[in-house]
């Protein structure tokens, strides 16, 4: 592995050093009540076992700094701004004000750039995540940060969330469109912290002439053997043609907790259509963890969601993980017929030396299918490992 470190640490100088001025002016300004810094700094790899189909994919490995940022409350307000630093680009992710209405049950309303309430695996935060790679249906279904107006709140175990706005981003002005988002669902709790998670998504979404007139095109990608992959996407909905484009989701989730076990498992679709083109996206996955320490996962019964791994014993918390992900894409209009499928098992072990550092390894076996020739287009089996800490 000494060929790569000397450039990956050269790429990283600036991202520490904005690390430390952010780390450090804050606290001179202001107490941790007012503002606080947050952010995560990983070290990701992967090495691939290529079959002998398309370009192969090469071994890499990259450390970067993720998601640095403020939060806090000021004058009544929460507010949070944050922005994805990494050695080749930038991106603005969470940036808003928020305003309590009273009681858990009148909820929080936020203005700005935000997450959407859609997909169990989405709302749990990226450093929370057991797995590596997110899930298939995350990472196309799931919609990314948008600018806009959302509410939330929960009550006698229910939990809700709804937004409404545009689709672009601060950064991102190109996408056009609007959209919305909602979710709503219920936890049964036990005495002895046991627990079932049961909930619903909606999303509606209406992109303006995509691919012209300053439009972004609607692409929908999947990289099924990982992020670090050179082989090209799998390309599931493409809309570049400058016509309208209508996008309808559904999703379902449910979860629990039994002791050091828990579960998830969600199915989600998305149609998209123009006037002329159809595509449909039905992705789903069950994942089952195991703490081999004993800790229990937490769950965050506010956002209905889970929440970040507590080690008890001095050696930390070991656990074990297993996923499994199929997605299936069908379209056809203008002459064009198209039916792809991929599926991926995952199995991992991650250890958490520390409430806020986790080191994870997972080895993930994808295939992609073409069924419209009925033939297997790529059989890669990766090795994908992180060292994380988060603040």
């Amino acid at each position: 592995m000494h060929h790569f470190i000397p450039g990956c640490l050269r790429a990283s100088v600036p991202l520490f050093a904005l690390s430390a001025i952010l780390l450090v002016v804050p606290g001179a300004c202001a107490s941790d009540e007012a503002i606080r810094p947050t952010g995560r700094i990983y070290y990701d790899f992967a090495r691939f076992d290529n079959d002998d189909r398309g370009v192969p994919s090469r071994g890499r490995d990259g450390l970067r700094l993720a998601w640095l940022g403020v939060t806090g409350k000021w004058q009544g307000f929460g507010y949070r701004a944050e922005v994805d630093v990494a050695p080749t680009h930038w991106a603005l992710r969470n940036v808003w004000l928020s305003r309590e209405l009273g009681s858990p049950a009148r909820g929080v309303i936020s203005v700005g750039q935000m997450g959407q309430y859609f997909a169990l695996d989405e709302r749990v935060s990226f450093n929370h995540r057991p797995a590596v790679e997110s899930s298939y249906l995350t990472q196309t279904l799931a919609s990314p940060h948008r600018v806009g107006i959302g509410w939330e709140g929960h009550h006698a175990g229910w939990f809700w969330g709804v937004g409404a706005g545009r689709l672009g981003r601060f950064d991102v002005p190109e996408i056009k469109g609007r959209g919305f988002s909602g979710r709503a669902g219920r936890v049964f709790p036990r005495d002895d912290g046991d627990l079932l998670h049961l909930a619903g998504s909606v999303m509606r979404e209406h992109h303006d002439h995509p691919g012209i007139g300053g439009s972004a095109p609607l692409r929908v990608p999947l990289r099924t053997a990982g992020h670090f992959s050179r082989r090209p996407a799998l390309v599931l909905a493409d809309y570049r043609d400058g016509r309208d484009v209508r996008v309808d989701k559904r999703g379902l989730e449910a979860a629990g907790v039994h002791g050091a076990w828990s579960w998830q498992t969600e199915y989600a679709r998305g149609r998209y259509h123009d006037d002329l083109r159809r595509d449909r996206i039905a992705a789903h996955y069950v994942m089952a963890t195991w703490m081999l320490t004993g800790e229990r996962r937490p769950y965050d019964v506010a956002g209905g969601h889970f929440g970040q791994v507590q080690p008890q014993g001095s050696g930390g918390a070991w656990e074990l993980m297993a996923r499994y992900d199929r997605i299936t894409a069908s379209g056809n209009g203008e002459g064009r017929r198209q039916r792809l499928a991929a599926d991926a098992w995952t199995v991992g072990v991650n250890w958490y030396p520390r409430r806020n550092v986790r080191v994870m390894l997972d080895w993930i076996d994808s295939r992609r299918q073409d069924r419209t020739r009925d033939q297997l287009l790529d059989h890669t089996g990766t090795l994908a490992g992180r060292v994380q800490w988060d603040f």
